[in-house]
């Protein structure tokens, strides 16, 4: 084969490997993650706990309050299900749970019919809620065991709360009360802005944020390397004669520009719906200057193509092109960490 076309195939996989790496991922989020091994993210260091003295009260807008203890809750008529929780940044695991739905303990207490939402009180001081319509299915489970043993008490034993479909934020761990009301409550995260629905969707999903990173970056690689190749820089290096044409720069490097934007704006707006802020993060950060600098690109890039660059504008257009790939690039990198678990390390 060519040597020019076997340079390009391998500049097409080095291009890819994010999406590779997206792909491989959502694999991961697939398997059932070992407890020890499971993620974990609270607002305080796990509360000890003696299941022989804990008890679960249910009041409110209820005919029946009820309290249960370890033991007579346990003993439920209960299910397991396999689910998958998944943070606002990206991060997930998956595991098997097992435990009560809420709707049959909510029909043992009697929910009025004034009722709007349920309350969720962890011991370790953290709230949060779900309306009386979201938990109106067999998937949302108090949940006592995992993976087949008993809840770990990082993982909020002796229960938590597992709502499939809902960040993560909504499992509320360590509980010790549940409260119906007849109004829409605002939890722990909530009340700092966060969405107070918190449902996923394919288009809220981390998969598709990650997706449109990943593909925005296969045609901003080539978008840089057809821009070297026009100006030189890269003449030592065998690639097909097409690579180094207007008709493939200007095109794949339009595509790139836009599909940056699209996904920009995309990622801004879910994630003032969903956090509330933005820039929050080194990705979010990393993020805008990457967009401040694919501005810069397209301004020289389209003085250059109106025959109206000077060499020094020129010179901007290929400083500035790198540039702001290469932040690009820490910000693709970055989201994929976020996506594996490496969170800590960027905030």
């Amino acid at each position: 084969m060519d040597r020019a076309l076997i340079n390009f195939f391998l500049l097409f996989f080095l291009f890819s490997l994010p999406l590779i790496a997206v792909g491989y991922i959502v694999n991961e989020q697939q398997q059932i993650t070992p407890n020890d091994e499971f993620f974990t993210n609270s607002i305080t260091p796990p509360p000890k706990i003696n299941a022989s003295s804990w008890t679960l009260s249910i009041y409110g807008h209820v005919q029946s309050p009820t309290v249960f203890d370890y033991e007579n809750l346990t003993v439920q008529a209960s299910q397991t299900i396999i689910a998958t929780v998944q943070c606002v940044e990206g991060y997930s695991d998956t595991a098997e749970w097992r435990g009560i739905p809420l709707r049959e303990i909510l029909s043992l207490v009697q929910v009025n019919n004034s009722a709007f939402d349920v309350i969720f009180y962890g011991l370790d001081g953290y709230s949060s809620s779900l309306s009386l319509s979201e938990v109106d299915t067999s998937d949302v489970l108090l949940v006592f065991e995992m993976n087949g043993e008993p809840l770990p008490e990082n993982q909020g034993f002796p229960l938590r709360v597992i709502a499939p479909g809902h960040a993560g934020y909504k499992w509320v761990m360590w509980v010790y009360e549940i409260e119906v009301v007849d109004y829409d409550y605002k939890g722990f995260w909530e009340t700092r802005g966060w969405s107070d629905d918190a449902s996923y969707t394919a288009l809220t999903d981390w998969l598709l944020h990650a997706s449109l990173f990943s593909l925005t970056f296969l045609f901003g690689g080539f978008s840089i390397v057809s821009g070297l190749k026009m100006t030189g820089e890269l003449h030592e290096f065998d690639l097909p004669r097409f690579i180094k044409k207007k008709q493939f720069h200007i095109p794949v490097t339009v595509v790139y520009l836009i599909s940056a934007t699209v996904t920009f704006a995309y990622w801004t707006i879910q994630t003032l719906l969903l956090r509330g802020s933005v820039f929050y993060s080194l990705h979010g950060w990393i993020a805008l200057a990457s967009m401040v600098g694919l501005l810069g690109t397209g301004i020289t890039g389209l003085l250059k193509a109106k025959g109206m660059a000077r060499q020094k504008t020129k010179t901007w257009h290929l400083n500035v092109s790198t540039f702001t790939f290469t932040f690009y690039t820490v910000t693709v990198i970055i989201g994929i960490l976020y996506g594996i678990g490496f969170r800590s390390l960027f905030f």
